[in-house]
């Protein structure tokens, strides 16, 4: 059976018919939006209910901290932001010194100290804010692409329903692959339970498919994703801090507001924020539950099994992803077939080219991959050839096949994407 692997990014949602507001779906509009100030329930009272700026104080401590680079400023992103307040939280066991759990203070803690003092309370209570912050961003665009008369968005659904059956693994948080094939023409491992709303996940129903579906993992977190009311419901399937899906955001917000639960620890010893979506610096540490887990897994599988590789929108941040990537040349040889569409904004493609590979901007693993499928032996000389068609470039060697004008423009040429995955 022919499959294709899809690895779907951040850069995809940018190429939808939705507005420019506070809740549209950049790095950068996202990480404004998180750096605004939030309640402080650690210091609420019946009469006030504080404000605290601290998230962006993590920001501008951290860029100030980093060297200017080819006359730019280095600037952090909400990923990073959340990896610092994740560290800090974590860390600050040690310092205080007196937690009793040995297993819960990180091994080099006490090698370290803080540089920068924060309220350790008021940082804790900002970091389930943040993540809720950033799932209801999510979640508009989610119910914009949803409703179909908000945007004509019907090349995206027959692209991705021509493709030769996907698995397609989807890094952002939304329901997009749910919306575009409907209940039942998916598979995603999940199964539905008598007198339940939620519904538990199965891994052999994933791993096993044998139905010809697509299958949709969510492999760093969905906005639908949420804990069970009670553990003793499902005692041999759901671990406690396993995922369940819910059917829709407005049921998972409502029980995430005045929720708590125990984090769960690294083998370092380093705490980490345990949320229904996956977002930080720490990603690897955070598949060890279920679903995600069997995500992974699926991914392994998907790439030992298919030499058709599609990669949409997807900045090669993550390094655990990349290393598979690269090994598709090794799994299927000169059979291999990786296209890559992203957009890269820049006005003179050369100077940019240059300019942001003297020092050291591009992403090294992207970097790798086209000289690895490309038959070349340095980016420069890659990344330029794209030059001779920027919308969709098919190179020579056979295996790789690269459009940097955003993904709505190659979608047009779907036929020639299909064409290039089946040769």
């Amino acid at each position: 059976m022919e499959r294709t692997t899809v690895i779907i990014g951040a850069g995809l949602p940018l190429n939808l018919d939705i507005p420019k507001d506070e809740n549209f779906p950049s790095t950068a509009n996202i990480t404004e939006q998180l750096c605004k100030p939030y309640p402080d329930y650690s210091k609420y009272s019946t009469k006030v209910l504080y404000q605290t700026d601290i998230v962006h104080k993590i920001r501008e401590y951290w860029e100030n901290r980093y060297p200017v680079l080819g006359g730019e400023k280095s600037t952090a992103n909400f990923e990073q932001i959340f990896h610092c307040m994740e560290m800090y939280l974590s860390y600050c066991h040690s310092w205080e010194n007196n937690c009793p759990n040995t297993s819960i203070n990180p091994v080099f803690g006490p090698l370290t100290s803080p540089s920068v003092l924060l309220d350790k309370n008021e940082l804790s209570s900002v970091a389930k804010q943040f993540i809720m912050r950033l799932m209801d961003i999510i979640s508009k665009y989610d119910a914009y692409f949803k409703n179909e008369k908000a945007g004509n968005e019907v090349w995206l659904t027959d692209f991705f329903k021509g493709l030769p059956t996907p698995d397609i693994f989807n890094f952002n948080y939304d329901n997009m692959f749910e919306n575009i094939y409907g209940e039942g023409n998916y598979v995603d491992g999940f199964e539905s339970l008598a007198n339940h709303n939620y519904k538990i996940f199965n891994p052999a129903k994933l791993l096993r498919n044998n139905c010809a579906l697509p299958t949709v993992n969510h492999l760093h977190g969905c906005i639908n994703y949420w804990h069970i009311d009670s553990f003793n419901d499902h005692l041999r399937e759901v671990l406690f801090h396993d995922w369940v899906k819910y059917p829709d955001y407005q049921t998972v917000s409502k029980k995430m507001l005045g929720t708590t639960q125990s984090l769960p620890h690294t083998q370092t010893g380093d705490t980490i924020f345990n949320g229904p979506i996956i977002t930080g610096l720490n990603k690897e540490a955070k598949l060890n539950c279920i679903p995600f887990d069997f995500y992974h897994a699926n991914l392994v599988k998907s790439i030992t099994d298919n030499p058709r590789l599609l990669i949409i929108g997807y900045g090669f941040g993550d390094l655990y992803c990349n290393q598979l990537i690269e090994r598709m040349n090794l799994i299927h040889g000169d059979k291999a077939r990786v296209c890559v569409i992203d957009y890269w904004d820049v006005e003179s493609y050369e100077s940019w080219l240059m300019h942001d590979f003297t020092y050291g901007k591009m992403n090294q693993d992207l970097g790798t991959t086209l000289c690895i499928y490309s038959s070349h032996t340095d980016f420069a000389a890659a990344a330029q050839e794209i030059g001779k068609d920027p919308v969709l470039y098919r190179y020579d060697s056979g295996q790789l096949m690269v459009g940097i004008r955003g993904f709505k423009e190659a979608a047009a040429r779907k036929d020639e994407i299909i064409r290039f995955l089946k040769s």
